[in-house]
Order: C-alpha cells, then sequence, then structure tokens
C-alpha cells in the first residue's frame, strides 16, 4: 500500500494531474464567461423570441421583384456604358440597345426583353440623374398599380423618386 501511495504522490509531484485539472476548470471558466457575454446561458427554450412570419402578400412580392428588374437593367446600363466596344462610353439611346448592343457583342440582360418589362407588364422607364458628388447615373423606375414608386434604390420613400 505504501508503494502505491509513494506512486500517486510522485504523479502528483510532477504536476501531471494538478496541471489537467487546472486546465479544464480554465476551459470551464472561460467558456461560461463567452456563453453568459453573449446572453446565451440560462436561457430556455421557451424564452427565445421567435420570429414573426409576415402572411403571403403577393403584392409586396411584386414590388420586391419589381425593384430588384430596376437593378438589374441599371447595371445592364452600367455594362453599356463601360464597355470597352462603347467608344465614347455613352450610355443607351432606348432600352432596346441593352438587348442588341449597337456596337455588337450579346445581351446585357440574362431574358432578354423579360427583363425590360416589370411584373405587371409595363417597361421600365428611365431618367438621367445626378449624384451629390455630382457624377451622372440613370434612374430606372416604374410603379406598382397603386402608386408605390419603386428604383433601383429602394420601394417608396427609399426609391429617391420625386412624387
Amino acid at each position: 500500500m505504501s508503494n502505491e501511495r509513494s506512486r500517486v504522490r510522485r504523479w502528483l509531484n510532477r504536476g501531471t494531474a494538478v496541471g489537467l485539472i487546472a486546465g479544464l476548470v480554465l476551459g470551464f471558466v472561460l467558456t461560461t464567461a463567452h456563453f453568459q457575454q453573449r446572453g446565451l446561458l440560462g436561457v430556455h427554450a421557451d424564452q427565445v423570441k421567435k420570429e414573426e412570419k409576415k402572411p403571403f402578400d403577393p403584392q409586396e412580392q411584386s414590388k420586391e421583384a419589381a425593384k430588384n428588374g430596376c437593378l438589374n437593367v441599371s447595371r445592364a446600363i452600367e455594362a453599356y456604358t463601360s464597355n470597352p466596344a462603347n467608344p465614347n462610353s455613352d450610355p443607351p439611346t432606348q432600352l432596346q440597345d441593352l438587348i442588341q448592343p449597337p456596337f455588337g457583342g450579346p445581351s446585357l440582360l440574362r431574358n432578354g426583353e423579360r427583363d425590360l418589362q416589370d411584373p405587371w407588364g409595363k417597361e421600365y422607364q428611365v431618367d438621367a440623374q445626378t449624384r451629390n458628388d455630382g457624377t451622372p447615373y440613370i434612374l430606372v423606375f416604374t410603379r406598382a398599380p397603386d402608386g408605390t414608386p419603386i428604383s433601383q434604390h429602394g420601394i417608396g420613400r427609399e426609391s429617391r423618386m420625386e412624387k
């Protein structure tokens, strides 16, 4: 028995057990502090706030699709003006130029003619605008059937369209 005790004492003296225990305690403390800092400790499943799903609104979905359509046409106009084959970096004279650029090359719109129409079947409109820094750009816009303005910048007030 004394032989076993001396072996245990030698093992403890080496610091192996103490180091192991200290490492486990330190790891536990750091992990607990990490979760506590993020508010993840002591939270029960019934306390987690669930996201409320909004009812499906096809009108809102169409407005979002129109905003994305404006953005796609806007990007196509930027690609048109920055195309190396466009000698003067002129903007298109009509939206059809995005489908068949007069300087050659493929359509700048993935779905051709369909990408020029909003979800309600109207062709997107364009208007030359100037940014706050003085650089020109083309505003691509449309209006929803309820009159909500929509552009590549957003829907409603975010559209940056004058009423």
